[in-house]
């Protein structure tokens, strides 16, 4: 009965742990994408902005 109870805490643990690890990688991966979005939507908003500037200016 021991062995039974130890086999099975080892299965629980074996398909626990990859599945933490990739909720972990899924969630560092979201906020990767969403540092990366704030940095190109940054970049298009000052390009817009110098050539609405710039088209204001001439």
């Amino acid at each position: 009965m021991k062995a039974i109870r130890w086999l099975l805490k080892l299965i629980l643990v074996m398909i626990t742990l990859p599945l933490i690890l990739a909720v972990w990688l899924a969630k560092w991966f979201v906020v990767f994408l969403h540092h990366c979005s704030a940095w190109i939507f940054y970049l298009l908003g000052s390009v817009l902005l110098a050539t609405a500037v710039l088209s204001f200016l001439m």
